[in-house]
């Protein structure tokens, strides 16, 4: 996937953002009388988490198709460290970029593990698999240097915190 880290780590934190439910408005012409028809569509929390999942999981199986297509692997690896390094408003490296990809790393698994629309959607869980498959892929360099600790609070919403053990900090 011919995209920036810069571009990628906001729009990679912005798909791992709270989900909200919505409203989608669309206009479909009658087939008999030709009239333009509205059309509401309302996602609920849910279908809009399963999106957003389906989303990050879409991108990154973009980036390693066309890593393998081209044979660089590890160019790839270096795009997807660089942004999970820059998943910011703008995309900009912080000054402990280790401990920043460790952070945001766990922050996007937590989010991807969420087994929603697990009963109601087919691939749900293949989604979740391939991103686990494909994030391990591309995540490989940098993995072994984040320690995590997770931990589930009052309200069972799995948290905790990641640390880079690597050099360069």
């Amino acid at each position: 996937m011919e995209a920036i880290p810069e571009a990628l780590g906001p729009m990679l934190m912005t798909l791992i953002s709270e989900a909200k439910a919505f409203d989608v408005v669309s206009y479909d012409r009658d087939s008999y009388t030709g009239v333009l028809k509205e059309v509401k569509t309302h996602y609920t929390e849910s279908q809009v988490w399963m999106l957003q999942q389906r989303a990050i999981n879409r991108i990154l199986n973009w980036i390693v198709i066309n890593a393998q297509k081209k044979g660089n692997l590890s160019t790839a690896q270096l795009q997807f460290e660089e942004a999970c390094m820059r998943m910011s408003r703008f995309g900009s490296k912080s000054k402990a970029p280790g401990q920043s990809y460790c952070a945001n790393r766990l922050k996007m698994d937590n989010f991807m593990a969420e087994g929603v629309q697990r009963l109601y959607d087919p691939d749900a869980d293949f989604i979740r698999a391939n991103y686990k498959k494909n994030s391990a892929l591309l995540g490989v360099r940098k993995g072994n240097f984040c320690e995590r600790r997770r931990y589930y609070g009052r309200d069972y919403v799995p948290s905790g915190f990641a640390k880079y053990t690597g050099e360069g900090q």
